[in-house]
């Protein structure tokens, strides 16, 4: 048999389920700013995966899965009872029953251990054990037959079944979930229940939870109930793509983590192998960094190049109006801004290259450098004339601020906002309000 299917496919697989539900419950988690929660659900299921040993004297799925997921709900639910009739806030709720829902399940897994051999180890429930998840077919039944596919291991099976139903769930409840997560009140006013879809929610996370604690651990899930989804959310503003990217990143995570723990460490650290469940959550807090760093729509380099393009057009159109109203004569005008030297530069640059400005040491207008100059001062002087007749400033107290609001737009890309023209097309300083730009 091959080691490819024997060994690696079912526990890429079982992980890659795992990470899937957990992305996706998490997303919602993270809407509701709750993903402290899943780490509170992730300790409290200890006492019920023990309860159910004890009871059962196996790892039964169908009798850990409901002591698991049992406790977890329990647990939550009580958290929110002490939060209600405590005069506390969540945070402080969920530190006092977790632990201790912790706590509890350590100390009976401990008298497990005292009574006799256990097949149940604190190391399986926190971290999880890949390894021991194996496909073995009988050797005479074929892969994809019925017989092969009975031997499927019950981590996987569980696995896929928890990813199923929380799917179809969040499918069926996709509208009030999204509102719940959103606006919980405009959720009561539209005659929801969104402690009851919390309590679904809350029930789900359980599931995710005891479905893993054999693949990663009960544990080390919480990086991929928070991670992934947090790294969706620096790529899209929509709940869709945000859960489906959160989905490719938590699958993406466990398939790279599973192939880096068995085979990097030999080849870089002569060492065999490393925890294929650390090193999941360790590839989900990557792609995390990686998304805070260079997402395109929210990531930190994006937001600074952001930054530094609306410095240069500031820049670049304070430049035109200068020369604009350097062309004007009359009277000296108030100061301009001024700019870093590199902006000041990159704005010179800019200017040029869109034939604004005459390249040389001393540069000058063009016909559509005086156009566009002539919109901008003309937006200043209105937006002058605005704050003198409207807001009731003196006119030496208006110039700084129209300096700023010259550059604003309608939206990106969008015409530049202005106010009213008044009758007499003059600015506070006594000073011509340029004619509305024609075609430029």
């Amino acid at each position: 048999m091959s080691p490819l299917l024997t060994i690696d496919l079912p526990a890429v697989l079982t992980a890659s389920c795992v990470a899937a539900t957990c992305a996706v419950l998490g997303t919602f988690l993270l809407l509701r700013r709750a993903s402290l929660l899943g780490d509170a659900v992730s300790h409290s299921v200890m006492p019920g995966l023990v309860a159910a040993f004890i009871l059962t004297q196996s790892r039964d799925p169908l009798a850990m899965f409901v002591g698991g997921a049992s406790a977890g709900l329990a647990a939550a639910l009580l958290a929110e009872v002490i939060r209600r009739h405590a005069r506390t806030d969540a945070g402080t709720a969920m530190g006092v029953v977790f632990p201790v829902a912790f706590a509890v399940g350590i100390v009976m897994l401990r008298y497990a251990e005292s009574r006799g051999p256990v097949d149940l180890d604190a190391d399986c429930v926190l971290f999880g054990e890949l390894s021991r998840i194996i496909w073995a077919p009988p050797p005479d039944a074929p892969w994809l037959s019925a017989r092969g596919l009975a031997a499927l291991p019950r981590e996987l099976v569980v696995a896929a079944a928890v990813l199923v139903v929380s799917l179809a769930a969040v499918g069926l409840m996709f509208k009030e979930l999204t509102l719940a997560s959103f606006d919980e009140s405009y959720a009561h006013a539209a005659g929801l229940r969104p402690g009851w879809v919390h309590a679904g929610l809350i029930a789900l996370t359980a599931c995710a939870v005891v479905s893993a604690f054999e693949a990663v651990g009960s544990i080390l899930v919480i990086a991929l109930l928070i991670c992934p989804p947090a790294a969706a959310r620096m790529f899209t503003d929509r709940l869709r793509p945000q859960i489906a990217i959160a989905a490719g990143f938590g699958v993406a995570s466990a398939v790279l983590g599973y192939i880096l723990a068995g085979f990097a460490p030999g080849a870089i650290l002569g060492i065999p192998s490393l925890s294929p469940s650390g090193m999941i959550a360790a590839c989900s807090g990557v792609f995390l960094a990686g998304a805070i760093l260079a997402a395109p729509g929210h990531g930190l380099i994006a937001r600074r190049l952001r930054r530094l393009a609306l410095a240069v057009r500031i820049a670049h159109e304070d430049l035109l109006a200068t020369l604009y109203r350097a062309n004007e004569g009359g009277p000296p005008h108030a100061p301009t801004p001024v700019h870093p030297p590199m902006i000041r530069r990159l704005a010179l640059r800019r200017a040029g290259n869109l034939g604004h400005v005459t390249t040389g040491s001393s540069p000058s207008l063009t016909s559509a450098g005086a156009a566009l100059a002539g919109e901008i001062v003309r937006s200043h002087r209105l937006w002058e004339r605005f704050l003198v007749d409207r807001a009731g400033l003196r006119p030496d107290q208006v110039h700084a601020a129209a300096l700023d609001l010259e550059h604003v737009r309608r939206g990106a890309g969008g015409d530049r906002l202005v106010p009213d023209p008044p009758d007499d097309l003059m600015d506070p300083h006594d000073r011509p309000i340029p004619s509305p730009p024609q075609n430029r």
